[in-house]
């Protein structure tokens, strides 16, 4: 895991977002981009002098970029290797997206509970495009007290085929379904094995539509999930 694309509309769940895409990445030399989006506007004088400023909450941008300057100074490990970059886009599509993720060369995309949550329509047209990639996808969940640090994940998945090596060698245990007796899965709800196997996260796959829809309440659980 080199690089990291968090989309952000710079709410207070985007410095807990900084801080699991910082431990992800904390083996490596990579980057975090924060992307922003806002609507081309339909005025003419607008589109000449387009402004991310004028589209971003400033002072909230600037109170997670300090959060995130006395977290480094905080904590003893170096975040030296960790460049934070910015970019904001006017109008979003499936192109454009690609050329985003291509440009910084992306590995992984974390969306926090607040994108998932905003009305905005640039920001559901967003959301589509993200959900239909094929990138590793975290949606982060709405409960403040998650950690920073994921230490174990629980794999949803009954094919037993593998992860791919980038995502098993995350700096995380991973439970896959397979490992664990078929008893234990009819006799306990996924509730209790969260809890019994102290789990912070859960894995899925994208192409698996009826799993999609058996842990639909997977939101309800107060835990990230990181498709992939």
């Amino acid at each position: 895991m080199k690089n990291i694309l968090i989309t952000t509309t710079y709410d207070v769940d985007t410095f807990n977002a900084l801080k699991i895409a910082a431990d992800l990445i904390r083996h490596h030399k990579g980057s975090v981009v924060l992307l922003t989006v806002s609507d081309l506007s339909d005025s003419i004088t607008e589109l000449l002098f387009l402004s991310a400023r004028d589209h971003v909450d400033q002072e909230q941008r600037q109170k997670r970029l300090e959060e995130w300057r006395h977290f480094k100074i905080q904590n003893e490990v170096s975040f030296d290797s960790l460049d934070i970059k910015e970019h904001h886009q006017f109008g979003f599509s499936r192109p454009i997206l690609r050329q985003i993720l291509e440009r910084f060369e992306i590995d992984m995309i974390i969306v926090p509970h607040s994108m998932q949550r905003s009305r905005f329509g640039i920001h559901k047209i967003l959301l589509k495009l993200l959900h239909d990639s094929q990138y590793p996808l975290l949606l982060l969940s709405a409960e403040q007290s998650s950690s920073e640090r994921i230490q174990r994940a629980l794999f949803l998945d009954g094919s037993g085929e593998l992860l791919t090596a980038e995502i098993e060698n995350m700096p995380f245990h991973i439970i896959h379904k397979s490992m664990l007796d078929q008893s234990t899965w009819q006799h306990q709800s996924l509730k209790q094995l969260i809890d019994r196997h102290k789990i912070d996260l859960i894995v899925q796959r994208k192409q698996n539509r009826a799993m999609a829809r058996i842990n639909a309440d997977l939101p309800d659980l107060g835990l990230p999930v990181l498709t992939v």
